[in-house]
């Protein structure tokens, strides 16, 4: 696998994956690789909360207290999601994930990191991708948030910060393939307010 990678990321092979992380959490990612996969090691930690979306994802811990993150492993989706599954040729989506990422942070929309991706061999020229992310901390999505709210002025703030970000990723020239609100975080900062990523 070829190809520059973006300012404070290295890449590095453990076993038969290959790991792009932030240089600061490569150790910790190599580490958790040693279970297998970064979704195995997510899945099996006694810390791990899990979240249903396309596949489950998991919520846990580096090692080395590097903090916490959540591992989604990348499944298709359409029409032919039976046939492709969860393989995707090279250099599969996960870069691009990446650099959406880095490239939404660099024009102001809340978005949580993307601190590694791992891939693996799954045949000649495919790959199977599990991508880590920063965990927004008590983040829920849209839909649990609109389903909690107990007074209109509650919903009211759950539609205004989907909105701001929904201007944000505008204002970026982003267009969200699979926009929905069980894809909207929602968190308060540290003024108390709603931020939507």
């Amino acid at each position: 696998m070829s190809g520059s990678l973006p300012d404070g990321y290295v890449r590095f092979a453990v076993g038969r994956a290959t790991a792009v992380a932030r240089v600061e959490l490569a150790e910790s990612v190599r580490d958790a690789l040693l279970v297998g996969t970064l979704h195995a090691y997510a899945e099996r930690h006694p810390e791990a909360r899990s979240f249903q979306g396309r596949g489950v994802a998991y919520a846990a811990p580096l090692p080395r207290g590097a903090g916490r993150v959540v591992v989604r492993h990348n499944h298709h989706g359409g029409l032919l999601a039976g046939v492709t599954g969860d393989r995707f040729l090279l250099p599969t989506r996960a870069p691009h994930e990446l650099e959406t990422s880095l490239s939404l942070a660099a024009r102001a929309v809340p978005t949580p990191q993307i601190v590694a991706y791992a891939l693996y061999p799954a045949g000649p020229l495919l790959r199977r991708a599990d991508i880590a992310s920063r965990e927004v901390p008590d983040a829920r999505d849209a839909e649990a948030a609109l389903g909690a709210a107990t007074s209109a002025s509650e919903v009211d703030e759950v539609l205004e910060a989907t909105a701001r970000l929904v201007a944000a990723l505008t204002r970026a020239g982003a267009r969200h393939h699979d926009f929905n609100l069980k894809n909207v975080l929602l968190a308060r900062d540290d003024a108390g307010g709603l931020t939507a990523y």
